[in-house]
C-alpha cells in the first residue's frame, strides 16, 4: 500500500479496489480479527461489492470502549509498540516478535472463557504475530485497534447476508 495510511480506511480502499479490479461481482467477504473491521467497513460503505459478510474473532468495539483495564492495556501496548518502532531495527524486531509480548497481547485480546479456545488463540498468535513486514506499519495499524470496531459499521450493513 505505498503512499497509503495503514488504517481501516486505507485497507478497505485497497481491498474494495481489488474486488472491483477482479470484476468478480458481489463477494462473500471474510474478515478475521483486525480484518473484521476492514471487512465491516467495506460491507457498510460498498454494499454492492459484498453479498455476504463473515466475521471471525471480530473486534466488535474499539478496545477503550470496554473501559477499565482494557484502556490501560491499550496504552501500555501502544507505548511498547512505539518503543519497538523507535528502536534500532534488530532490537525493535526482537521486542515485537518476543514470545512474552505475543502471549501478553494474546491474553489481553482473547475475551473468551473457553480454555481450549484460548489455548488455540494463543497458539495461533504465537505462530503469526511475529510475521510482520515493517515495524512502523505495524504500529500504525495497531493504533486503529483503539479507534474502530465492527459495531461502528453494523447499522449501515446492506449486503444480502450481513
Amino acid at each position: 500500500m505505498p503512499g497509503r495510511k495503514h488504517d481501516v480506511a486505507g485497507y478497505a480502499t485497497v481491498i474494495a479496489g481489488l474486488i472491483r479490479q477482479l470484476a468478480v461481482g458481489p463477494v462473500v467477504l471474510l474478515g478475521h480479527s483486525f480484518g473484521s473491521i476492514v471487512a465491516a467497513r467495506i460491507a457498510a460503505t460498498e454494499p454492492s461489492l459484498v453479498s455476504s459478510l463473515i466475521l471471525v474473532n471480530s473486534l466488535a468495539t474499539p478496545v477503550p470502549a470496554r473501559g477499565g483495564p482494557g484502556r490501560l492495556g491499550l496504552r501500555l501496548a501502544s507505548a511498547y509498540y512505539r518503543l519497538a518502532a523507535a528502536a534500532p531495527p534488530r532490537a525493535g524486531h526482537v521486542l515485537l516478535a518476543s514470545k512474552a509480548f505475543t502471549l501478553s497481547m494474546s491474553a489481553a485480546m482473547a475475551v473468551t472463557r473457553d480454555r481450549e479456545l484460548r489455548k488455540d488463540i494463543h497458539r495461533r498468535h504465537l505462530l503469526h504475530f511475529s510475521d510482520f513486514h515493517n515495524r512502523q506499519l505495524l504500529v500504525e495499524a495497531f493504533s486503529e485497534v483503539g479507534e474502530a470496531g465492527v459495531g461502528d459499521y453494523a447499522a449501515a450493513f446492506r449486503c444480502g447476508r450481513c
